[in-house]
């Protein structure tokens, strides 16, 4: 292959930046992952899927299946750890998306594909969230239903199209409409995906329980993941805007072939837009689904000096962004150290109290612990019962407490707060010090450098602590 050497560095480069935190934290850097690997786990020792998730109340299980099928079968094949899988399967397969997307637009344009390749390595909305969600995964399979279909190979396109839904909700949803613009003509595969469709939502049915009205209280969870991301999503927002607007302007009356991309990043534009007056539209996805979007349309342009150019522009921008988050920025939600405060927790926790904590601490707390009836939040918070106390222990996370939050904490029952470095920096909890009902129960501190001290300090860097504040009622 003409271009081989030049694709497997940039595959070498969309690596490293994508492992770097990974080897330099060694803990998962997903916010999701204990959700993950705990689900993973849970097959492995029933050898089945779940169809209720345990955590303060039962709940039905309607999470995309085949992630966690991939995890526990890797895990049962390669007697690896399924939390070392979740901290290693994604970044890796994330890695491969230049591979995918050269692959798919070589045909159409192959310097145009080369560029597309080194784009999808380095773009930071890509790089920075290779971690949380199967939707990497989606985002590696995506091109290949296209090319398929493209190549007269309608039936298996068509199927591999709507298993889509098996990987990831968000992916799929933003891809239904670019799909039937793209296939408006081709009835066949219109119906081939449908079909596929169909068999994917009867699969999620019988093996995940996942019936659409399970799930509840979505917004909580949107707003609690809005506001961590604060600090991050308007500079990402930005940057993503100022970029993907161009090249979706200057790819509008193109070549012809990018009908679907064209549409899937016009949604995703409008999405993002979208997000800053309405946390359903869920910025933090959209700005990723624009930095795939911007790979492939960047193919759609004829290759010229002004395109060479831009490229220039967007991929050194993207890396120097990339290497800041990768070295410095991008973070575990828990440290080594912070277990320590979850094994204190567990063994002081009296019988039938409970312990509040932001999600993803919750989540450990319960992988570690197994007492997964003794957290308040929970990775799963978007499938509560109306009347969980999930949203309210959210609500007093984000407000330190303010709303009547000794009264919450009496009637859920609370007697440990579980903090970490993250609460401290990105939900200021140091304001419980002012509260006379609740002192500290534990705490361990330690300091991490981090290796551009001329930029801003990440969550991770500096002097950090791990505690346990204890409510007296």
């Amino acid at each position: 292959m003409k271009y081989a050497k030049h694709l497997l560095v940039i595959i070498l480069i969309a690596l490293v930046l994508r492992m770097a935190p990974v080897a330099l934290q060694q803990m998962p850097i997903s916010y999701d992952a204990p959700f993950h690997f705990g689900h993973a786990q849970t097959i492995i020792s029933s050898q089945q899927i779940p169809s209720i998730e345990e955590s303060v109340e039962p709940r039905p299980n309607s999470y995309p299946p085949l992630y966690h099928l991939l995890l526990a079968g890797t895990s049962l094949a390669s007697g690896i750890s399924p939390i070392w899988l979740a901290m290693l399967l994604l970044p890796i397969i994330a890695s491969l998306l230049p591979l995918s997307a050269f692959l798919a637009l070589r045909k159409k344009n192959e310097r145009g594909a080369m560029i597309a390749a080194f784009i999808a390595a380095v773009l930071a909305p890509l790089v920075i969230t290779s971690y949380d969600s199967p939707a990497n995964i989606a985002f590696f399979i995506l091109p290949l239903p296209l090319l398929l279909i493209e190549r007269g190979k309608r039936g298996i396109g068509g199927l591999i199209f709507g298993s889509l839904l098996l990987w990831n909700y968000m992916i799929f949803l933003v891809s239904i409409v670019p799909f039937v613009i793209a296939m408006r003509r081709d009835k066949r595969a219109l119906a081939y995906a449908a079909t596929g469709i169909i068999v994917s939502v009867l699969l999620m049915i019988i093996l995940s329980n996942a019936f659409p009205w399970n799930i509840h209280s979505l917004k909580a969870g949107m707003e609690f993941t809005s506001f961590n991301l604060r600090n991050y999503e308007l500079v990402s927002a930005g940057l993503t805007l100022l970029f993907v607007g161009a090249i979706l302007a200057w790819s509008a009356f193109r070549q012809n072939g990018f009908a679907f991309w064209k549409a899937f990043t016009l949604i995703s534009f409008l999405g993002l837009v979208g997000s800053f007056f309405e946390v359903s539209f869920r910025g933090w996805e959209q700005i990723k689904f624009l930095g795939l979007g911007t790979v492939f349309l960047i193919a759609s342009i004829p290759y010229s000096r002004n395109l060479k150019r831009y490229a220039i522009v967007l991929g050194t921008i993207g890396l120097l962004f990339s290497v800041v988050f990768a070295f410095q920025i991008q973070y575990s939600r828990i440290s080594a150290v912070d277990v320590k405060a979850i094994d204190y927790a567990s063994n002081n926790l009296w019988q039938n109290k409970k312990v509040l904590a932001e999600p993803s601490m919750s989540g450990y707390f319960s992988y570690y612990t197994g007492k997964k009836n003794s957290v308040l939040t929970s990775l799963y918070f978007e499938n509560t019962s109306q009347n969980s106390p999930m949203p309210g222990g959210l609500e007093y996370l984000m407000t330190q407490g303010k709303k009547g939050g000794n009264e919450y904490l009496s009637d859920s029952n609370v007697q440990f707060i579980l903090l970490n470095y993250e609460d401290a920096t990105a939900r200021g909890t140091a304001a419980y010090a002012g509260n006379p009902q609740i002192d500290k129960a534990f705490e361990v501190g330690y300091r991490e450098n981090c290796p551009f001290w001329f930029l801003p300090q990440a969550y991770s860097c500096g002097e950090l602590e791990a505690k346990v504040l204890r409510f007296n009622k």
